[in-house]
C-alpha cells in the first residue's frame, strides 16, 4: 500500500469564509465537492503551464530526458498518467484533491532514487540507414534483436516540481464558490 502524503492548507481567509457557511448551518458537501472539482482543474492547469502554485516554472528536463523524449517534450506528462489521475473527494467538512500514483510524491517534493545493478532484456532493431535503435517489445521488425544487458548501479535525482497547493487565484475561486453557495442558500435554491 502506498503511503499517503497530505498537504493541509490552513488559510485564514478561506477558513473565515467557511466559518460563515458553518454559522449559517448549511450542509457544505456540495460546496466542498465544487471546490474539489475546481482545484483539480487548477492543478491540471499547472501541468499545462508547467508551473508550481506560486507561478514559478518547474525545473526543465535533464539532458538525458531531453535525449530520450525530445527537446520540446512537456514536463511531467510523458504519458499523462499523473495528469489524468488527478481527482477529488468531498464530505460535509473537507475537500481533498490529488492522485493515487505511487510516484506522485517524488515529483511534488523531489528526491533521489538509488538503483541497484540489474539485468534487463532490451529490444533493438536496425534501421535502413544502419543505426540501431531501441524498439518496443512488440515490434515486428525483421531486424529485431533481444539482448540481455546489465545496467550498473546509478542514482536518479528528481527535482521538486510542486503541482499541489493553492495560490491567490485558487483562493479567489474558493471564495467565489463560498459566496455562490451562501447566496443560493439565502435564495432557497
Amino acid at each position: 500500500m502506498a503511503a499517503r502524503i497530505t498537504i493541509a492548507i490552513d488559510d485564514a481567509e478561506i477558513n473565515a469564509a467557511l466559518a460563515r457557511v458553518a454559522a449559517a448551518g448549511l450542509d457544505a458537501r456540495a460546496l466542498f465537492d465544487d471546490i474539489g472539482a475546481s482545484m483539480v482543474v487548477q492543478t491540471q492547469e499547472r501541468f499545462l503551464r508547467e508551473k508550481d502554485p506560486q507561478y514559478r516554472f518547474w525545473k526543465r528536463h535533464a539532458k538525458s530526458t531531453k535525449r530520450r523524449r525530445g527537446p520540446g517534450a512537456p514536463v511531467l506528462r510523458d504519458r499523462n498518467l499523473l495528469f489524468r489521475s488527478l481527482t477529488h473527494e468531498a464530505s460535509r467538512t473537507y475537500a481533498r484533491w490529488g492522485t493515487n500514483r505511487k510516484y506522485a510524491a517524488i515529483h511534488q517534493f523531489g528526491g533521489t532514487i538509488e538503483r541497484q545493478v540489474s539485468r534487463r532484456i532490451v529490444t533493438s532493431s536496425r534501421r535502413k540507414d544502419g543505426r540501431v535503435l531501441f524498439a518496443k517489445k512488440n515490434t515486428k521488425a525483421k531486424s529485431r534483436v533481444d539482448r540481455l544487458v546489465q545496467v550498473g548501479a546509478h542514482r536518479i535525482v528528481i527535482p521538486a516540481r510542486p503541482y499541489l497547493g493553492i495560490n491567490d487565484a485558487d483562493r479567489a475561486i474558493i471564495a467565489e464558490k463560498v459566496e455562490a453557495h451562501l447566496k443560493a442558500a439565502a435564495e432557497g435554491k
